[in-house]
């Protein structure tokens, strides 16, 4: 887990974003296997389309939740 600290910010929004990434990555299995045995969306897919639509296709990154 990334700790956040002051200091060298963007070897650190690197590191968060990479582990945001991989979160997702696991996300997105876990997904496709609750949907292959149930018939049913997990739920997560919106903030996930949401999180690499801005970061890796766009390069872009959301600081705000759509919640808010």
């Amino acid at each position: 887990m990334t700790e956040l600290s002051h200091g060298n910010e963007p070897l650190q929004a690197a590191l968060i974003q990479d582990e945001i990434l991989e979160i997702l990555k696991e996300a997105k299995v876990l997904a496709r296997r609750f949907y292959r045995l149930t018939g049913k969306p997990l739920g997560v897919t919106d903030e996930v389309a949401e999180y690499e639509a801005a970061t890796t296709r766009l390069d872009l990154f959301s600081y705000a939740s759509r919640d808010k």
